[in-house]
């Protein structure tokens, strides 16, 4: 299923060279319940699933994805979906939120030709410790502020992407089991995907190739 993702983004490879990567949260039909100690009572909670993305931020479609059931290795997948992304993509800016600030994605951006755009946290320091993309990042967010915002503001695209899926398709999956879950959302992401290319066939005149 991860490959149809693939298929679907590669033939806007001409238009996409911006990219961001974001979290979102779907519901589920399912519940958790555990002992309070502190209330002294059984608390029963709506489970959810983790769904995180990477989109070009013109067209918005969506070059890498990856569903847990389990919330975490938000930095892990964010090193996976650069690698998955400039496989078919020319990657010059990648952007995320401070969940995804760290180092070693610096590295991984630069590695793959890209400028890495993180929104800093207050307390983030310019010293690299060894990693030159941190510290190239970090000197132009201090020297040039606005245009490092403008190019940050780009992931505010990725949010758009999540608004446009859950309009279309929902943001609830009725699978039970966790496994099933995540193959559900992938499906209703991957609709999402066809309904980009679909808008881009008369907006752009994209043929994919896989129609001919």
């Amino acid at each position: 299923m991860d490959e149809l993702f693939e298929i679907t983004s590669k033939p806007l490879h001409e238009l996409e060279k911006f990219f961001a990567t974001d979290s979102t949260g779907e519901t589920t039909s399912t519940a958790s319940t555990w002992f309070n100690i502190r209330c002294g009572k059984t608390v029963k909670k709506k489970d959810h699933i983790t769904t995180h993305i990477t989109t070009g931020t013109f067209t918005n479609i969506v070059t890498a994805i990856t569903i847990n059931a389990y919330a975490g290795e938000d930095n892990i997948i964010f090193r996976k979906h650069n690698r998955l992304t400039s496989k078919n993509f020319k990657v010059e800016e990648h952007s995320g939120d401070s969940a995804y600030l760290c180092k070693e994605n610096c590295d991984a951006v630069e590695a793959v030709g890209g400028i890495p755009f993180f929104r800093p946290k207050s307390n983030s320091l310019v010293k690299s410790d060894g990693s030159y993309a941190w510290l190239r990042m970090m000197l132009n967010y201090h020297k040039h502020p606005i245009k490092s915002k403008r190019s940050y503001n780009r992931r505010l695209n990725v949010e758009s992407t999540n608004h446009a899926k859950k309009a279309k398709f929902g943001s609830h999956v009725r699978s039970k089991n966790d496994i099933a879950k995540e193959n559900e959302s992938k499906f209703q992401w991957l609709a999402y995907n066809f309904s980009v290319l679909s808008r881009a066939y008369y907006a752009y005149d994209i043929e994919p190739y896989f129609i001919k």
